[in-house]
């Protein structure tokens, strides 16, 4: 559902028709969303991101590159694996996939499940939490008030 708003939103402000927007189109909705701040601040703050989003730097953002730009979850330079169609899907199709879905921050993005990057960041905060415990518990057990106490 929130795909298919982006998508209806993109079609709003691609006024010229052309499934692409460019720096007037993205410029000019941000001089109606924020009427009260400076022109050139603006103008400045949306080349910016136009920058940011129009990945092969045509001079237009597609829906592809929008997509790939909400849906970024590791390092900008990996952002092509992003925009190709075998990395984004609705949803995993057999267990496997779940597993490597919610274990691999940087793989597949599956649209129909909003709640999967909660959940990679779930359990990587708790495997790294597992990590620290252990290595805490090695630290006390190395302390030679233990070692003493294990000798005897």
């Amino acid at each position: 559902e929130q795909w298919n708003t982006l998508r209806e939103t993109f079609t709003r402000i691609d006024v010229d028709g052309s499934s692409g927007l460019n720096r007037k189109e993205i410029t000019g909705l941000w001089e109606v969303m924020w009427p009260d701040c400076d022109k050139t601040e603006i103008k400045n703050l949306a080349g910016e991101l136009f920058c940011d989003i129009d990945i092969n730097g045509d001079g237009e953002i597609t829906l592809k590159e929008l997509e790939a730009y909400l849906l970024m979850e590791s390092d900008p330079s990996d952002i092509d694996k992003f925009i190709a169609d075998d990395n984004v899907k609705e949803e995993p199709e057999d267990a496997r996939e779940w597993v490597w879905a919610v274990l691999d921050e940087g793989g597949i993005n599956y649209t129909k499940v909003p709640w999967l990057g909660t959940m990679r960041t779930a359990v990587s905060t708790l495997v790294q939490v597992a990590i620290m415990i252990s290595v805490v518990n090695m630290m006390i057990e190395s302390l030679p008030e233990f070692q003493e106490r294990d000798n005897n």
